[in-house]
């Protein structure tokens, strides 16, 4: 890319594999590029799930002498194939949402849950911090909130009622 020229990032978020994904991307492509007049469009698929190993992320197209005239592909990160511990110590809200879709070792799910519950205790009691920077205080600092994160056990963090007990006696 040259300097000076702008970029538009896509990020496109997938829960399962799509056998259209890949041209559904190359037609975001090229109409974000259009609407914006950009020549530069960065994406990246974004998957919940594990990629698939019959997934395709790319397209080729081909002129009537069978030549190769067109060709098109985009980065793919799959969040359970990351490991959550390099990401806990990043104090970002969004964080939050992506940090139990991540790999995470059943050993491992109680200091996940005190982690996810303690970041948001830190931005509950500051709400002006950084990390909260063009957040709707009102709907962060909301107490509803918090006793919702609270609330969530099993079916998030996969932790038991027991190690839920624990968490909760820590962080309140």
């Amino acid at each position: 890319m040259k300097e000076g020229k702008l970029a538009l990032v896509h990020m496109e978020f997938q829960s399962s594999y799509d056998p259209e994904m890949a041209k559904r991307m190359l037609t975001y492509m090229v109409h974000l590029s259009d609407m914006y007049g950009i020549d530069c469009v960065f994406q990246v698929l974004i998957m919940i799930d594990r990629v698939s190993k019959k997934a395709v992320h790319e397209v080729k197209r081909y002129n009537q002498r069978g030549e190769q005239s067109c060709q098109f592909s985009y980065d793919v990160v799959s969040l359970r194939q990351l490991d959550w511990k390099q990401f806990m110590h990043r104090k970002s809200p969004i964080m939050l949402a992506f940090l139990p879709m991540m790999r995470v070792l059943p050993k491992e799910r109680l200091l996940l849950r005190k982690t996810v519950l303690c970041m948001l205790a830190s931005l509950y009691a500051d709400p002006d911090s950084a990390e909260c920077a063009g957040m709707c205080k009102d709907d962060l600092c909301d107490e509803k909130l918090l006793k919702f994160f609270m609330s969530l056990g099993d079916h998030v963090f996969q932790t038991t009622e027991k190690e839920d007990a624990i968490v909760k006696q820590q962080i309140m």
